[in-house]
């Protein structure tokens, strides 16, 4: 007998709740944030409660060109108080108020990061910001508010005076959106800075994110963790070379390779304002880096710049660090995870030596396998450079240590003693049952096992043979302590 598989239905009744309430939601975003015909001089909304007119001027430095009209299931007379609208407002749209909002309406700040809102928890904050002059800084990162919530935001931001600090990051904006954003960059003049990172804007939408900044107050940008490629890297070189206001740009985590990164490059060339700049994890490779390299010869402003995981290797390396023949601002370069090898490095230290004046403060090549001897060569540039300092990370000796039961017995008590909050006395008064200040080969073996200690049997038999320096067949306190301290004076040297 054939079994015919049904395709599961939806339940009627709760399909029915559902669209009732998006579009209860939807009417009251029509009734409260929609535009109204801007050659409107009064707008006349009445309600449907107690046939109340009201009358609100049109204007373009507020909001109060748009009808924040009250919804007919709550009070509908106009109420200027921004806490008790908002109470309404999450009354109407069914929801609970948030009590960081109540709280922060009447200081600078709002920060709801990581707080789970979605866009209806958006609509309702937008009307409760929609006349306020006191917040500064919105923090919304972390969130869900998608392209619906930012379409409700976009109606407070494209006219707000009075938020210059906005971070929607990590939102799922995604190209939906991006139209919103385009509106706001376009008709706001006072943001000054934003964080859209994380919102999985492609190369398409870099491209319309950058047009709409042409004209932008913005000072600080992060477009990091997105999927921007080469189209948006060469629009940004574009934007870049004009741009008068930016200092600080975050590129990281996307797709800027070959003509992208090139044109990235050649941005920073001509850009007199930009001071720190972050291109980690891209793909700049040799290319991109020589570029680089041209463009730090001949700017006179950017003090940091972050390169990190770009698939540049030693020749790119040692053509980017020619610049400082002529580049006296860079103060601190950020160039670890590449494939940077320890001649490379010592060439770039030797050049660097040579240098006077000499202005970069900070080399970052950490995560990048190196040779012992990159030391003597560090060390010698800082005593011609006092100020310069070099982070690096593994340095591969030629002869490891050989294994240790003993040390490593006295490393995992040490663990032990640092996870419990005890000390070595504290232990060892638990293995001498009859305090006599030492114990027998036995009772230190059960006192450590049944300590959970995570020795193993020839680890205690080696550590119990280090101890006993006196042979005694026992182990005195003195002799842990002892052994303890050697061990822990040896880490330190190695």
């Amino acid at each position: 007998m054939q079994t015919i598989s049904k395709t599961p239905t939806k339940d009627p009744s709760i399909e029915a709740i559902q669209n009732s309430r998006v579009s209860h939601i939807e009417n009251i975003y029509n009734r409260n944030l929609r535009p109204v015909d801007s050659g409107t001089t009064q707008v006349e909304v009445e309600t449907s409660v107690h046939d109340i007119s009201l009358k609100r001027e049109n204007t373009h430095h507020s909001l109060d060109s748009f009808n924040f009209d009250s919804e007919s299931d709550y009070d509908s007379s106009f109420n200027t108080d921004a806490t008790t609208e908002y109470e309404s407002i999450c009354q109407s749209l069914r929801i609970v108020p948030c009590s960081i909002v109540l709280k922060s309406l009447s200081t600078s700040s709002i920060c709801l990061n990581n707080y789970g809102l979605t866009s209806t928890g958006i609509l309702a904050l937008t009307f409760a910001l929609k006349n306020n002059i006191s917040v500064s800084k919105l923090d919304l990162s972390g969130n869900e508010i998608g392209a619906t919530g930012l379409r409700h935001l976009s109606i407070l931001l494209e006219e707000s005076i009075s938020i210059t600090d906005l971070n929607i990051s990590r939102n799922f904006i995604g190209s939906e959106g991006v139209r919103y954003l385009e509106d706001i960059f376009k008709k706001n003049r006072y943001l000054k800075i934003v964080d859209i990172s994380s919102n999985n804007f492609n190369d398409e939408d870099g491209l319309i994110l950058i047009e709409s900044l042409e004209d932008s107050s913005i000072t600080h940008l992060n477009l990091s963790q997105n999927k921007l490629g080469e189209k948006s890297g060469i629009a940004i070189g574009k934007w870049l070379a004009d741009n008068g206001n930016l200092v600080e740009l975050n590129l990281s985590w996307n797709h800027f390779r070959k003509k992208g990164a090139v044109s990235i490059g050649k941005g920073i060339w001509d850009n007199n304002y930009l001071k720190q700049i972050n291109l980690a994890w891209n793909g700049f490779g040799s290319e991109g880096a020589e570029m680089l390299g041209k463009a730090l010869a001949h700017n006179v402003i950017l003090e940091e710049l972050d390169l990190r995981s770009n698939r540049i290797g030693p020749a790119a390396f040692a053509s980017l660090a020619v610049c400082f023949k002529d580049n006296n601002s860079l103060k601190k370069l950020i160039i670890g995870k590449n494939n940077i090898t320890t001649d490379s490095l010592e060439a770039v230290l030797k050049l660097f030596s040579t240098l006077n004046p000499f202005y970069l403060e900070l080399l970052d090549v950490s995560d990048v396998t190196l040779k012992p001897s990159i030391h003597e060569s560090i060390q010698a540039l800082k005593e011609i450079h006092p100020n310069f300092n070099c982070l690096h990370g593994f340095l591969n000796f030629s002869k490891k240590k050989a294994y240790n039961p003993s040390e490593a017995a006295i490393m995992y008590i040490q663990e032990y003693c640092q996870t419990n909050n005890v000390s070595l006395m504290d232990l060892f008064a638990k293995l001498d049952t009859d305090g006599s200040m030492s114990v027998s080969y036995d009772e230190f073996k059960e006192g450590l096992k049944q300590s959970g200690i995570p020795i193993t049997p020839a680890q205690i038999d080696a550590l119990i043979a280090y101890l006993d320096r006196d042979g005694d067949g026992e182990i005195d306190f003195s002799e842990l302590v002892i052994g303890e301290e050697q061990v822990r004076k040896s880490m330190e040297n190695n």
